[in-house]
């Protein structure tokens, strides 16, 4: 089938499924890689199958999120680490235009109202960001 628009990029369609997120005492990277107010992406290491993360920092707090939208199952960025930040409160979906508080993930506007981001716990020890442990 021919793409269409608005159709994501060929290389982002197998994130469709990726939505398991990284085991509990994982490092994801070291805090000072997250610009205050900001937001990047952490990726594993090829063949692991863990979906990607938007890590977002606000001082020395961060929050972390799947990085799915919860409309068709898609990234959230249309490219590798780019985020769509609506201020520093709120993220738009590349895709399909969904925004998001980024304090709680939920969907405030767009296709995904009444849904959320898939939070992962995170903590910060010693200037690195962790997966939190229960």
């Amino acid at each position: 089938m021919p793409a269409r628009y608005g159709d994501p990029p060929a290389e982002a369609l197998p994130w469709r499924v990726q939505r398991t997120p990284p085991a509990a005492g994982t490092r994801l990277l070291a805090l000072s890689e997250i610009p205050d107010g900001g937001c990047v992406e952490w990726r594993s290491p090829p063949g692991q199958g863990l979906a990607s993360l938007l890590l977002q920092r606000a001082g020395q707090g961060v929050q972390a999120y799947v990085n799915v939208c919860p409309h068709l199952g898609l990234p959230l960025n249309g490219r590798s680490g780019e985020f769509l930040l609506l201020g520093p409160d709120r993220l738009q979906c590349a895709y399909h235009c969904a925004v998001f508080r980024l304090a709680d993930g939920q969907c405030i506007e767009g296709p995904a109202v009444g849904f959320a981001l898939d939070a992962v716990p995170v903590e910060v020890v010693a200037g690195v960001v962790h997966v939190a442990i229960p």
